[in-house]
């Protein structure tokens, strides 16, 4: 908790906006999931965590937009592969259920 209060003191801002770091409001969001990509589930980032994470997205705000949108793209990635598994089982157990009643393909 302190060191959120910190981060959104101005002071946190322009001592991270001279390292090239720009904390919006996804600035969280985003060094809280590259972090968990490095370390698996975990209750919150250790400072090395932390740091590997503030430098991946250092530079200009679009960095950290690019890493936003690379998070959203395995999500969404994540989802599509989950649909694609869910459709093959259901087309599986239809098969069996047709080849059960004797109305199934030839082979």
């Amino acid at each position: 908790d302190d060191f959120e209060t910190y981060v959104e003191s101005d002071h946190a801002h322009v001592s991270f906006a001279i390292c090239g770091i720009d904390i919006s409001e996804d600035f969280f969001d985003v060094v809280i999931a590259l972090s968990s990509d490095a370390m698996s589930s975990n209750d919150g980032a250790d400072i090395e965590m932390f740091v590997q994470a503030c430098i991946q997205i250092k530079g200009a705000a679009s960095t950290l937009e690019q890493q936003k949108m690379l998070l959203e793209a395995r999500l969404c990635q994540d989802k599509v592969a989950e649909h694609f598994y869910k459709m093959k089982h259901w087309q599986q157990e239809a098969v069996h259920k047709l080849d059960a009643m004797g109305t199934g393909t030839p082979p």
